[in-house]
C-alpha cells in the first residue's frame, strides 16, 4: 500500500496535519480539473495534503514519485481521451497499490468495453479493463437531476440527501452497465429519451469497488463545474469519496480450517487436533483466530490458536458427526471456513487367553478376557477339535484325555483303534459398534502314553477252520463238522471257529468249503485264518473255548510228529489266506 501518515511532497518539505475525527489524512494527487485551487482549499480543509498535478506529470510517472494516497482523476483530460502514457502512468500508480476516485467520463478506461457514445463528441479513450461492463458515453442534462442512492448507509453515501443531486450547474451524466461482483453499485438516474438516453431506466452512475487493494469511486456524472458551490452537496459527495479511498482495500485473508478430521473414540471423548495453518494473509499481516464448533460436548484447549485440540463426547454411538467454524481476522476483514468432523469406533475390543495347568494329570482351564474403551465386548469360546466346536467358558477345566478324543488301543493285539485330535481354544470379541477380534491358544498335547485306555474286544481268538479245536485246519475238522450236522455229534465248543465260510451258520456248507481248500485250492477261508484272532465280523454264533484240548507233546517220536507237522503245512497251503 502506498498509505502513510506522513508524506514528503513534490516540494521536498515535511508535511504534517491533523486530522478532523473519523478521518485519516491523506496524501491526495488530483489531475484535470478546471479549478485545481478549488480541489485544493476543499483537501485542504478537511485535513488532507492535495498536490495538483499536470497530465505532462501524471504521463512521467508522478504518481509513483509522489507516493500519493488517492489520485483523483477530473474529466478535462479524459474527456478528449486520455493518452497511451497517461493510461500507463496510472496502471503504473494501481500496480503499487494506489487509489482512484473519478469524475465523469474519467471511468471510462477502467471497463473492459466502451460503448458507441449516444453523442459523439468524445474520443474513446485507451482502456485498462481492470472491471467488467460497458460505459456509455454522452451527455444528458435536466434540470435538478436526482441521483437515486441503493445505499444510503454506505460510507461514500451516508450523510447524502436521497435523491441525491446539485440544483445548480449542468449535470452532463455518463452510465455503466456491469455485473462484476468487484464493483456495487450505490447510485442510479432516470434517463428521459434525450439524445438516445433510455427513457425510464434507473441507470447506474455511482459505484465502489476494489481492484487488489487498490480502491475505487466512480462518480459518472459532471460535478467539477459544482465543487465550489455553496449547498456543498458535490463537495460533500467527494470528500466521502476521497475518505473512503484512501482506506485502500484490503484483500481477504484465506480462511482455512483444514480437515476433514476423522478421530478415533478413546472411551467417553474423542480428542481432533485441528489444524488451520494453511490459512493466510495475502499482504502478509498477522491474523487471528477463532473457533467454534456444533460438536457435543465440544472443548478446545485454545479456540484463539491456529491448531488447537477440540475434545468431543464420544458416547453417543458408534459415528458422530458433527462440524467446527474457524473465523479469521486480518485485523480489518473476517472470513470463516468450517470442516467437518466424524468421531467413530473402529477399534476392535481388547481380548487375551490362555490355557494353563491346573496340577492335575492330563488336567488344564482355559481363561479368557475381553475389555473396550468405547463400548461392552460380548465374549465366546470354543474348543475347535478340527471337526467340531465345543463351547467351554471362563475358568473351565478340561482333561486332556476325557474331553479329546485320544488313544484307544487293544489289549491283546495293541491295534490302533481311534487317534485323538489337537484341541484349540478360540476366543471372539464383539463390540457394540461391530468391531470383533479373536485370540487363539493351542491346547496343550500331552504324551500318546498317557492318554492310552485298554480296552478289551468282544468275543475270544480262534483259527476259523478249526472245528475240533486242535489248533490245526485239517481233514479231522470236516469230519468233525458233518457229526455234528449229520450224526447229531458232540458240537465244536468254539462255533465261530466251525462256520468255515463265515455264514453265520454251522451246515454242510462249511465242511464243502473246508474240503475244496485242503483238497481243491479254489476256496478261501475268512479271517482269522491262518493265525488267530477275534472274528471281524460278529454273529450269534459262540466261542466258548479255544483250543477245545490241549496239544500233546510226543517227543519219543519226533520224526512222525516231523511228518505231522509237514503235512500239515502242505494242507495250509492249499487254502488262501484271504
Amino acid at each position: 500500500m502506498l498509505k502513510s501518515k506522513f508524506r514528503v511532497g513534490l516540494s521536498a518539505a515535511l508535511i504534517l496535519w491533523v486530522p478532523t475525527a473519523g478521518m485519516e489524512a491523506a496524501m491526495v494527487a488530483h489531475e484535470g480539473f478546471s479549478s485545481p485551487v478549488t480541489v485544493n482549499n476543499i483537501l485542504l480543509a478537511s485535513g488532507h495534503s492535495p498536490v495538483a498535478l499536470t497530465r505532462t506529470q501524471v504521463e512521467g510517472g508522478a504518481l509513483l514519485a509522489g507516493n500519493y494516497d488517492v489520485f483523483v482523476i477530473g474529466r478535462n483530460t479524459t474527456y478528449w481521451g486520455a493518452s497511451a502514457a497517461y493510461v500507463q502512468g496510472v496502471a503504473d500508480y494501481i500496480s503499487a497499490g494506489g487509489n482512484i476516485v473519478t469524475e465523469y467520463a474519467s471511468a471510462g478506461m477502467f471497463f473492459s468495453s466502451y460503448v458507441r457514445p449516444v453523442v459523439i463528441s468524445t474520443t474513446l479513450t485507451q482502456q485498462l479493463r481492470l472491471f467488467g461492463g460497458g460505459f456509455h458515453a454522452g451527455y444528458f442534462h435536466q434540470g435538478s437531476t436526482p441521483i437515486d442512492l441503493l445505499d444510503p448507509a454506505h460510507p461514500v453515501t451516508a450523510g447524502l440527501p436521497d435523491p441525491f443531486a446539485e440544483f445548480n450547474g449542468t449535470d452532463y451524466f455518463f452510465w455503466f452497465d456491469t455485473a462484476d461482483p468487484n464493483l456495487t453499485i450505490l447510485g442510479t438516474f432516470i434517463g428521459n429519451g434525450a439524445n438516445g438516453f433510455p427513457r425510464g431506466a434507473s441507470l447506474p452512475c455511482l459505484a465502489a469497488g476494489c481492484f487488489g487493494v487498490s480502491r475505487f469511486v466512480f462518480g459518472t456524472w459532471n460535478w467539477n463545474d459544482t465543487l465550489g458551490l455553496s449547498n456543498g452537496r458535490n463537495r460533500a459527495f467527494f470528500l466521502k469519496a476521497v475518505n473512503f479511498a484512501a482506506e485502500g482495500c484490503n484483500l481477504l485473508p484465506l480462511c482455512n480450517a483444514g480437515g476433514p478430521y476423522v478421530a478415533e473414540c478413546q472411551g467417553n471423548f474423542a480428542a481432533v487436533a485441528l489444524d488451520a495453518t494453511g490459512s493466510s494473509d495475502p499482504e502478509g499481516g498477522a491474523l487471528t483466530f477463532s473457533w467454534t464448533s456444533d460438536c457435543p460436548g465440544a472443548a478446545f484447549d485454545d479456540p484463539a490458536s491456529p491448531a488447537p485440540v477440540l475434545t468431543v463426547d464420544a458416547s453417543l454411538g458408534c459415528s458422530t458427526s458433527c462440524s467446527v467454524t474457524l473465523a479469521v481476522s486480518d485485523g480489518r476483514d473476517t472470513v470463516t471456513g468450517s470442516a467437518s468432523v466424524t468421531i467413530q469406533d473402529t477399534m476392535p475390543p481388547a481380548v487375551s487367553c490362555a490355557a494353563s495347568p491346573t496340577g492335575a494329570k492330563n488336567q488344564v482351564a482355559v481363561s479368557f478376557s475381553a475389555s473396550d474403551l468405547c463400548s461392552a465386548a460380548q465374549v465366546s469360546a470354543v474348543i475347535d477339535l478340527g471337526c467340531e466346536q465345543v463351547p467351554v467358558a471362563d475358568g473351565q477345566a478340561l482333561d486332556l484325555c476325557a474331553d479329546f478324543i485320544c488313544r484307544l488301543i487293544a489289549v491283546d493285539t495293541g491295534a490302533l483303534i481311534e487317534e485323538r485330535r489337537d484341541g484349540t481354544l478360540v476366543v471372539t470379541a464383539t463390540d457394540a459398534c461391530g468391531n470383533t477380534s479373536t485370540c487363539s491358544v493351542l491346547i496343550p498335547k500331552p504324551a500318546p502314553e498317557d492318554c492310552i485306555v485298554m480296552v478289551e474286544e468282544p468275543g475270544m481268538p480262534f483259527i476259523r477252520g478249526d472245528a475240533n479245536g486242535n489248533q490245526r485246519v485239517g481233514v479231522g475238522d470236516v469230519f468233525h463238522i458233518l457229526r455234528f450236522v449229520h450224526h447229531h455229534g458232540p458240537g465244536p465248543a468254539c462255533r465261530d471257529a466251525a462256520d468255515v465260510n463265515d455264514d453265520g451258520a454251522l451246515d454242510g456248507l462249511d465242511a464243502m468249503a473246508l474240503i475244496h481248500c485242503l483238497f481243491l485250492g479254489d476256496r478261501q477261508i475268512p479271517l482269522p485264518f491262518p493265525q488267530a484272532g477275534r472274528d471281524p465280523t460278529p454273529d450269534d454264533l459262540t466261542c466258548d473255548q479255544y483250543p477245545s484240548h490241549p496239544n500233546k507233546e510226543r517227543k519219543e517220536k519226533p520224526k512222525k510228529e516231523k511228518v505231522r507237522k509237514e503235512k500239515v503245512k502242505k494242507e495250509k497251503k492249499k487254502c488262501k489266506k484271504r
